[in-house]
């Protein structure tokens, strides 16, 4: 059976923005460890709960869970962000349909990191985090 055009170049935009969006919800975790030096993890590991907003010890807590506006808006913009760069990424030198999703979502998965990491500093700059990237 053979799909129309339309409903083919759908697909092309539609199932990048989600793997987009899935494996952004995947890496968010680590990035934030890494970030923030907080001990997030991948979610299959210790996720965020050995993150240290969690020790009553600890003068500075992780910027993304001291704060929901910091974190929630910093993802969300990410998210938001990447999904958006994954629907509207047009590449021209891509002949398949695989290369062309591929290329999509790492064009997204692109520009998550970097609004992440902008605002992932926003954020610890603003609460005066000293570690990881606040430390810059």
């Amino acid at each position: 059976m053979h799909m129309p055009k339309d409903i083919e170049l759908n697909k092309v935009k539609v199932i990048p923005a989600a793997l987009t969006i899935l494996t952004g919800l995947i890496i968010i975790t680590p990035l934030c460890g890494l970030l923030f030096q907080c001990r997030c993890d991948w979610p299959w590991l210790n996720f965020y709960f050995e993150c240290n907003y969690f020790h009553s010890e600890m003068s500075h807590k992780c910027p993304w869970c001291n704060s929901d506006l910091a974190g929630l808006g910093s993802i969300g913009v990410a998210m938001i962000l990447a999904a958006v760069a994954a629907l509207v990424f047009t590449p021209t030198a891509f002949a398949t349909k695989t290369a062309t999703i591929m290329a999509k979502v790492a064009f997204g998965l692109t520009i998550f990191i970097l609004v992440a990491v902008l605002t992932g500093a926003l954020a610890a700059y603003s609460q005066n985090y000293p570690w990881g990237i606040g430390s810059l």
